[in-house]
């Protein structure tokens, strides 16, 4: 049996513009794609607050890990970052520089270490090409000082002879404060490191400089407007949310030529929602619904 093909923002478009009797054409398309596909995508993540879903979706997890500039507080938020947002500090004890990297899914870090010290502990590349990719050691040979990583490199972005790592085993989930509480701090110049940190636009701060390099793992969910069209997780998130999306365009489409179908696909569009919701809350947990409703005279 075939697969089903991998449905993509022309093929959702183009079906919710046919099913709204609107002719596709490069205009159309254009809009469909630049502006009410957007929405659509839009809605389902609203509609998901509005339920008080606990969390977004399991599709927009992301994790993204930074190294550490001694002295610095402040970091830049990952461009597709969106709400939800923990943060690890990673430190380690051994560090040193790559030898080689034979392979997309190893490294040579020299044979200085013992199995024990590294079998199951993290390596994060700290500086040069590769840097900020963290892995797990799932094997470590002293005789020849090859480690074998849990997933591959990156592949554009492989660590090479000149990159710095640390060997990390200490993992510290530090405390989420207000903004507030961050500028309450009275010393925030003494290094030391980080036990907690405050959000403010696009940037997240740390409560103190850090006293040395340290790795940054965030968690967090990705909006998925900003979401690289490349990503298998723009591929899956089309997979799960394609007949939302495409209720959702149509109904937008409808609504812009004033419809009276809209009502109706706008229906449909908000069972497809909860049925996406629904299939997100934690086992036992209760989704009561939520309903649309629609202001006479407004269009979106």
């Amino acid at each position: 049996m075939a697969r089903p093909k991998q449905p993509t923002i022309k093929s959702i478009t183009e079906e919710a513009l046919k099913r709204a009797g609107i002719q596709v054409n490069p205009d159309t398309c254009k809009r469909a794609k630049d502006y009410w596909f957007p929405e659509a995508v839009n809605d389902i993540i609203n509609s998901a607050r509005a339920a008080k879903a606990d969390g977004l979706f399991e599709v927009l997890h992301t994790t993204s890990t930074t190294v550490t500039v001694p002295n610095q507080r402040r970091y830049a938020l990952p461009e597709d970052y969106d709400e939800g947002l923990t943060v690890q500090v990673i430190d380690g004890t051994h560090s040193g520089t790559v030898s080689s990297v034979p392979s997309t899914t190893s490294v040579n870090i020299g044979t200085t270490y013992t199995d024990t010290d590294i079998n199951g502990s993290y390596i994060l590349i700290t500086s040069g090409f590769g840097v900020g990719q963290l892995r797990q050691i799932i094997s470590y040979d002293n005789s020849t000082g090859i480690a074998v990583i849990d997933i591959n490199w990156d592949e554009n972005n492989q660590p090479e002879s000149t990159s710095t790592y640390m060997i990390c085993d200490e993992f510290y989930l530090i405390d989420a404060e207000w903004i507030k509480e961050s500028d309450e701090i009275e010393n925030p110049v003494s290094p030391r490191r980080p036990r907690a940190f405050s959000q403010l636009n696009n940037e997240y701060i740390l409560d103190y400089p850090p006293d040395k390099i340290y790795g940054l793992r965030l968690r967090y969910y990705a909006n998925p407007n900003m979401i690289d069209y490349d990503n298998e997780k723009w591929a899956k998130m089309l997979r799960d949310w394609q007949s939302a999306l495409v209720e959702g365009v149509h109904a937008i489409a409808l609504e812009d030529i004033d419809d009276a179908r809209s009502d109706s696909a706008r229906a449909r569009q908000m069972s497809k929602i909860a049925g996406i919701i629904a299939k997100e809350r934690p086992f036992g947990d209760e989704f009561e619904g939520f309903t649309f409703k629609r202001i006479p005279g407004m269009r979106r």
